[in-house]
């Protein structure tokens, strides 16, 4: 990335430690029209069905999955919509990074604005969430644990190290918190993805 360049958060690196966050306006609900989802995601999913404003999403995550094919048409808008904004270099990659080039003629909080906006209308933003939340943890268990398991595992920590400790040494890049093994068990502590 070069200054001319903003870095689009990353979902793939968040969303296996993050919850999905449901959609920001009440008008996004379908008049109580909620899908019966079943599974261990299921009470998240149809709390984001029935708060998100976007209904390419509630298409998508209606039958409780995201295709890989549905990720990439969400992408797809979210870059077109950028496009239509003014906006150049607009990439975004397999590992759930995104950049774009900043534009000059308006504000950093204009831009960041912008792109929220055309990721939250399009569905992009939950529809990624969910995309690598349920490739890394399709059984919702606990991923904190799930990760400091596998930093013990990798012998990154020591046994018997608490999540809160695990959470304290990240703040303050204790030794080897920047390591490979660090960032495989926080992007597939469970080991659903291979990453080695």
């Amino acid at each position: 990335m070069n200054s001319r360049q903003f870095l689009l958060v990353s979902v793939a690196f968040c969303v296996s430690s993050c919850t999905p966050l449901a959609g920001v306006q009440e008008e996004g609900d379908v008049g109580g029209n909620v899908p019966e989802f079943s599974g261990p995601h299921a009470s998240q999913m149809a709390e984001d069905y029935r708060t998100s404003d976007s209904p390419f999403f509630r298409q998508v995550i209606a039958d409780g999955q995201v295709t890989e094919a549905e990720y990439w048409e969400a992408r797809d808008r979210e870059k077109k919509c950028l496009i239509e904004q003014g906006f150049t270099g607009v990439e975004f990659l397999a590992d759930g990074t995104s950049s774009v080039d900043v534009r000059s003629d308006i504000s950093d909080d204009e831009q960041m604005e912008i792109i929220d906006t055309c990721s939250k209308e399009n569905g992009s933003d939950l529809i990624s969430i969910w995309y690598h939340l349920l490739a890394t943890n399709p059984d919702n268990v606990d991923w904190p644990s799930a990760q400091r398991d596998c930093l013990v595992k990798a012998g990154v920590l020591e046994p018997g190290t608490t999540v809160e400790e695990m959470n304290r040494w990240y703040d303050e890049k204790g030794k080897g918190s920047d390591s490979r093994a660090a960032h495989v068990c926080s992007e597939d502590a469970l080991g659903k993805l291979g990453l080695k």
